[in-house]
């Protein structure tokens, strides 16, 4: 379950994910940057589906600490922090940006 409080700063607003998401996502697409950054073949890079989009909105806001970057009211892209250790106080951060 997510539990990432919002944060807002002067023109991005962090939050947990919404439904409304979804349809942001799926504009955005695919990109051939993150899918190389993720170490993905661009080769066969396919449409994404609103298939992939409910996928995608079951995944980050199953995260505890994951956010949506919202922009003039749009969703372009998310953060998280995995991996939390409370013993260390660390975690490791990890971003998406998708073509807006």
């Amino acid at each position: 379950m997510n539990q990432a409080p919002d944060l807002t700063g002067q023109r991005l607003l962090l939050r947990k994910p919404q439904q409304k998401d979804i349809a942001d996502r799926i504009r955005c697409g695919g990109t051939n940057e993150f899918v190389r950054m993720c170490g993905g073949d661009t080769g066969n890079l396919t449409p994404f589906t609103e298939g992939d989009g409910q996928q995608w909105f079951e995944f980050v806001s199953s995260n505890p600490y994951e956010w949506i970057i919202e922009y003039d009211g749009r969703c372009i892209g998310s953060a998280r922090l995995n991996k939390i250790r409370t013993s260390k106080a660390g975690a490791d951060y990890c971003k998406e940006f998708e073509n807006i």
